[in-house]
């Protein structure tokens, strides 16, 4: 007696329902941009930065806004140029008078850095 095999079409279709389901789920966000899209925001979350890179030009302001669960800081590298409190909530500012790029952490926890890119004008 022969075995029967299910039809190839209807396994290639089931297979391609299945690739297409996985491609939308994964779908989301799969770039370094924040969801306010502004120039010079960036999102505070749980252990990192969103984006970890942003790009403005001389006089821009920037804005770290927090949106995670956790308390975090904000601190150049570079000495005295900007440090925010340490905080949960809420959001804080420095406008960039000069170009250059420059590196930032939070403090409290090692590895969540992120680096400000200033071209001039």
């Amino acid at each position: 007696m022969r075995r029967r095999r299910p039809p190839r079409r209807a396994f290639v279709l089931a297979m391609a329902l299945v690739m297409t389901s996985s491609l939308v789920a994964c779908g989301g966000d799969d770039d370094d941009s924040n969801s306010s899209n502004e120039p010079g925001a960036v999102e505070v979350a749980d252990n990192v930065f969103k984006p970890d890179d942003v790009k403005v030009k001389v006089g821009d302001t920037v804005t770290w806004k927090w949106v995670g669960d956790t308390d975090h800081n904000v601190t150049s590298d570079e000495k005295d140029l900007f440090k925010s409190p340490t905080q949960e909530k809420g959001s804080y500012e420095h406008t960039f008078d000069k170009a250059g790029s420059f590196k930032y952490t939070c403090t409290i926890h090692t590895g969540m850095n992120g680096t400000v890119t200033v071209a001039s004008l």
